[in-house]
């Protein structure tokens, strides 16, 4: 006998009076079983207002777990600040957008040994660029659809060996229309991936992993004029894992990593290039070491070191009169992250976890207009979490959530955005009187404040003339409330 049941999830959120805060409620109703029914609508802000809806359905049958899903999404990005955009912000630049997407995921295990997954989606986007109409003079409509296959299999042939092969396509397809003068372009690229993996198990404390994908890319340009390009990368993997006592795990591992290409900034690199310049996506050798360590009392740590070695970096450079985003030559990153999490004694109250983590990083890569060595455009050199969680009774809980974001330097050719570093701390409340849930959070409740100082100069930054310098300040801050009822 199957047992069926279906989940409702009704979800509404609206944006508060005030322009600092956006408000969210939820009520859902939710049973047990294998196929399940969710329906919700959100909305954020303010600084990037989002409403939109969503609906899913799951179902599992004998060995076969299914889903689709469906959304719709609306919102205005405002001005927000793009390492790859060669436009200004506008005082009162903004993004209206909305979007469409369905989806569709299975898995089947035939038998305990082997299962195949299969997954795909599709999504329609489409955009009003109004901040282009500040820096260009008229106003840029964006249709954007992307879709993606993918089926994996994996299969245990011996019991210390695990394999695993699969294939992906995406297609990405971009239309921009200028208002004023009807004039288009549109941008499409193609990705394959094809991989396989083997894991094998040497002993109870060791084990190793070694694959290999083979990754094709086509972007193809189209308007008064026409550009193409194809990229194919091999991307070895190695890895290792020691198990050096019960409590302790370490992973050395090697790989190659290759980012997909950046269809807007292709565009924007075909439309400015005259022969000059080249356009890659970015790729790099990445060199990793992970310790994992369970401590006593029930806290555990978490530390690894990364080491890459940059063969391509996309940024701002000169192509042809002006800039556009184009590979300006090799570059190197550090960066070490820190995670730990940890019961703590609060007073006589009941234990509360305490969780923290922290990321360090540099870079080196050549600017393409000073020739300047500096930090990779748009990297914060730190950041952090801290999460505190408490629960007081069976239906009192109560956390606070602060963060540390470091300065960011936004380089262009004839500009730099320099955004200060910034911190916030808010938290959250939930309790539950009766059958319901009740649940308040609130982010940045202190801090959360940005200045952002648009240093401008006279023709390239190579002169060192600068011509003004203006500044302005941003708040993240935001308040939800949610509704539950389990059934």
């Amino acid at each position: 006998m199957t047992w069926t049941s279906i989940a409702l999830r009704l979800a509404w959120l609206a944006a508060a009076a005030a322009p600092s805060f956006a408000q969210a409620s939820t009520l859902e109703l939710a049973g047990d079983s294998g196929l399940a029914l969710a329906l919700s609508t959100d909305a954020d802000g303010p600084n990037a207002p989002t409403a939109g809806s969503q609906a899913d359905l799951t179902a599992t049958l004998a060995h076969l777990n299914a889903g689709l899903h469906f959304g719709l999404q609306a919102g205005d990005s405002g001005g927000q600040v793009s390492a790859l955009s060669p436009l200004p912000l506008s005082p009162a630049g903004s993004v209206t957008w909305n979007s469409r997407q369905a989806g569709l995921d299975a898995a089947w295990t035939p038998w305990p040994r082997a299962k195949l997954e299969i997954s795909g989606s599709d999504l329609f986007r489409s955009e009003s660029d109004e901040a282009a109409a500040y820096a260009l003079g008229d106003e840029q409509l964006v249709a954007t659809r992307q879709s993606r296959l993918s089926a994996t299999g994996s299969f245990d042939p011996l019991a210390p060996l695990h394999l695993q092969v699969g294939a992906e396509i995406v297609r990405n397809a971009v239309r921009n229309v200028d208002v004023g003068d009807g004039a288009w372009t549109t941008i499409a690229t193609d990705t394959q991936r094809t991989f396989a993996t083997a894991q094998w198990r040497l002993s109870s404390r060791l084990q190793l992993e070694g694959g290999s994908a083979l990754q094709t890319m086509d972007v193809a340009w189209r308007s008064s004029q026409t550009a193409s390009a194809s990229y194919a990368y091999l991307r070895p993997r190695l890895s290792g894992v020691i198990i050096p006592w019960s409590t302790g795990q370490w992973r050395l591992s090697v790989e190659r990593v290759v980012s997909d290409p950046d269809t807007a900034a292709f565009a924007s690199f075909a439309q400015a290039a005259d022969g000059a310049g080249v356009f890659e996506p970015d790729h790099a050798w990445l060199y990793q070491a992970v310790v994992n360590q369970q401590l006593p009392r029930g806290a555990a740590l978490s530390a690894s070191f990364s080491r890459s070695v940059l063969e391509s970096v996309t940024e701002l450079g000169p192509v042809g009169q002006t800039q556009a985003p184009m590979d300006i030559g090799t570059g190197r990153q550090r960066q070490i992250d820190i995670s730990l999490t940890t019961p703590v004694q609060l007073f006589d109250l009941p234990v509360a976890d305490l969780r923290g983590s922290a990321t360090w990083r540099t870079s080196e890569v050549t600017d393409p207009f000073t020739r300047a060595r500096r930090q990779a455009s748009g990297e914060t050199p730190y950041q952090a979490e801290l999460d505190l969680a408490q629960t007081l009774s069976p239906g009192l809980q109560w956390g606070l959530k602060g963060q540390i974001v470091g300065a960011q330097s936004l380089y262009q050719m004839s500009q730099v955005t320099s955004l200060s570093p910034t911190a916030g701390l808010g938290g959250y409340l939930a309790f539950a009187p009766g059958p319901f849930a009740v649940r308040l959070e609130a982010d940045n409740l202190l801090g959360g404040d940005r200045t952002n100082t648009d240093t401008y100069f006279l023709g390239s930054r190579a002169s060192g003339q600068v011509e003004r310098i203006s500044q302005g300040q941003t708040t993240a801050r935001s308040f939800a409330v949610s509704l539950t009822r389990p059934f």
